[in-house]
């Protein structure tokens, strides 16, 4: 939680409630994942941070850089380049469970008292949306 908290706030957003959410989700969804899982901390932060912001913030005329500042990169010590396809894989896994009630993660990010009902408000988040980031970004 700390690396995500100061990625957050070098990106001016952690006081937005649903990058955050995300980026909390992405952060869960890298356990199952050995691969993703050995990464630094600082690193998987990074990859949920950079994951929540494509998606929250990105526009069809956003690029990476306009997203993943030189600020972003100050602070993280890290490039978009070198978490562009750990992001992308973490964004097709998102996609894949959005939806799916048997995961537990789903339905921790679904409590209203703890994440604010973050995945029930389809218009916050959903697979269509994901999958455009994932589009645009490639």
């Amino acid at each position: 939680m700390f690396f995500i908290r100061r990625y957050l706030t070098a990106a001016y957003s952690y006081d937005t409630s649903n990058v955050r959410e995300l980026a909390l989700l992405l952060m869960d969804l890298q356990i199952p994942s050995i691969a993703l899982w050995t990464l630094n901390t600082s690193r998987k932060a990074a990859v949920a941070v950079l994951g929540a912001l494509l998606v929250m913030k990105s526009t069809s005329s956003s690029t990476i850089e306009d997203i993943w500042t030189p600020n972003m990169v100050y602070y993280t010590g890290y490039k978009a380049d070198t978490l562009r396809s750990d992001c992308i894989d973490l964004l097709q896994r998102l996609v894949e469970i959005i939806g799916e009630i048997e995961y537990c993660i789903i339905e921790k990010f679904r409590s209203q008292s703890q994440h604010h009902g973050f995945l029930r408000n389809t218009k916050v988040i959903n697979a269509d949306k994901v999958r455009k980031v994932i589009q645009l970004f490639l």
